[in-house]
């Protein structure tokens, strides 16, 4: 099983694939030998039963040893055992070796040997990970690594669980010895133990990388977190907003709305009037990291506003009926074209940017932190924004002819709505259609504490052949 073959000597220790003892199915099944695996060989008595076990008794107690347990009894007894001829004990890994080694590394504290694959006793020092590794920041802790395990089996003065607590093993034992075995048997064996390996690592890739449903529940989860909660209950907590915006027209052509920007110096704040609170520096900086803290509360502030009670408030808000009717009247008296901002265009524009941000590194394979200072994002995120989500009066998916200023190679027609963006400018519908769960949410929730689009992505998650792929496919198309 060691891969390393060429440093192999006649003194190696080896196991086969397969036992050489039919007996070693019956031993493996008894009491006994599963009270020898909960043994604690980390103490002086636990020693002692080992070496009963393997009856090394009389070559165990001629050893010079202290009267208190020492790391290094571990290691002299694990030595005898391994060089004497009473180690019946066959086993032979084909998922967690790497695990088992990792263990045994550690108790013995020895360095990893890339070359010869040696495990050394107490071979480890502070300063292979500064020098060998080469650990970034890495900074000396001032105790050595055996010391440590002292500290952990002797002392007890340090939490070790991964070292000290009982774990399930779970084991196949092979009822023939290998002469026994045919070899066609042995092909299809060693097949199912490689699927079964397989099976394994996917499932712990599964677990320990959040699926995209489970990532922005939980985004949306610290999101829901940022005010009072219970206070989104309370019809009186809504914001009084005075902020406008112009009304986008339902349908542009390419042709007017080349000459618009055209006749506006190419500047699209001017040609289309968008909120002011989608345009300055903190806005800018919130597309272009949406996912970090203390960007996001910066920006937060430009959306905070007071309530009817006048107390000071910041979405997310919960929506009530009035959020809609008699807070704002559907026009303003100066410009019939000018639209008031409401909650549900607060609770938009701190939703939008993290959520477009997930979806677009999901959809273009990339970590997380390559989407920080993403122009190509922030652009995205922005179009939504300013153009997108509640800023029409009737076909608020269609998509504007903006788009392309805002995205390079972007296909547009009059027609076009955004569940017709395919490949990686499906994030927009996507993004639109979560955001508008989100509100509508917020808007018919009873109680309105936590929002309940979060717990439905969490279950998506149970849904085992459902990937990220047809979960935004799906999204996308049926908006």
């Amino acid at each position: 099983m060691n891969p390393q073959q060429r440093s192999m000597s006649e003194i190696t220790i080896t196991k086969n694939y397969f036992p050489k003892n039919k007996d070693n199915y019956d031993f493996y099944s008894s009491g006994e030998f599963v009270e020898i695996l909960k043994t604690n060989a980390m103490t002086k008595d636990g020693l002692d039963v080992i070496a009963k076990y393997f009856d090394l008794v009389e070559a165990w107690n001629a050893i010079e040893r202290e009267e208190d347990f020492n790391i290094k009894d571990y290691y002299e007894l694990l030595l005898m055992v391994k060089k004497s001829k009473q180690d019946k004990i066959w086993m032979s890994f084909y998922e967690g070796l790497h695990r088992h080694a990792a263990l045994m590394m550690c108790l013995l504290c020895s360095k990893f040997d890339l070359v010869t694959n040696e495990v050394n006793y107490g071979s480890l020092t502070e300063d292979y990970f500064k020098k060998k590794l080469s650990i970034k920041d890495f900074k000396m802790p001032g105790i050595a690594p055996i010391d440590r395990l002292n500290d952990i089996f002797i002392d007890e003065t340090t939490k070790a669980p991964m070292l000290t607590t009982l774990v399930s093993v779970k084991a196949f034992v092979p009822k023939s010895r290998l002469n026994e075995i045919k070899v066609g048997d042995l092909d299809s064996l060693l097949q199912a133990s490689r699927t079964y390996s397989e099976n394994i690592s996917v499932s712990k890739r599964s677990s320990a990388d959040k699926s995209l449903t489970i990532f922005l529940a939980d985004t949306l989860d610290t999101i829901d977190k940022l005010n009072k909660m219970k206070e989104r209950n309370d019809i009186k907590h809504r914001p009084v907003l005075d902020q406008t915006f112009a009304r986008q027209k339902d349908n542009i052509s390419l042709r007017c709305h080349n000459e618009d920007m055209k006749a506006h110096g190419y500047d699209d704040h001017k040609c289309y009037q968008y909120s002011d609170k989608l345009n300055g520096k903190k806005w800018d900086k919130y597309t272009m990291d949406a996912l970090n803290p203390a960007v996001r509360d910066e920006f937060l502030k430009t959306l905070s506003s007071k309530n009817i009670d006048g107390d000071k408030v910041r979405p997310p808000f919960g929506l009530h009926l009035q959020n809609y009717t008699e807070d704002y009247p559907a026009e303003t008296k100066q410009n019939k074209k000018l639209k008031y901002l409401d909650a549900p265009h607060m609770n938009a524009f701190l939703l939008i940017p993290p959520i477009a941000t997930i979806l677009n590194a999901k959809l273009q394979n990339k970590p997380l932190r390559n989407m920080v200072n993403d122009d190509k994002n922030a652009k995205l995120i922005s179009y939504m924004c300013r153009y997108q989500f509640r800023t029409k009066a009737v076909t608020t998916n269609k998509v504007h002819p903006v788009l392309m200023y805002y995205k390079a190679n972007a296909e547009f027609k009059t027609t076009f709505f955004i569940n017709n963006l395919s490949g990686n400018d499906r994030c927009v519908p996507v993004t639109i259609f979560l955001v508008s769960m989100y509100n509508a949410c917020m808007l018919f929730q009873d109680d309105k504490t936590t929002n309940l689009l979060i717990p439905t992505l969490q279950r998506f998650d149970m849904i085992g052949k459902l990937s990220d792929e047809s979960f935004i496919e799906t999204m996308s198309e049926n908006l």
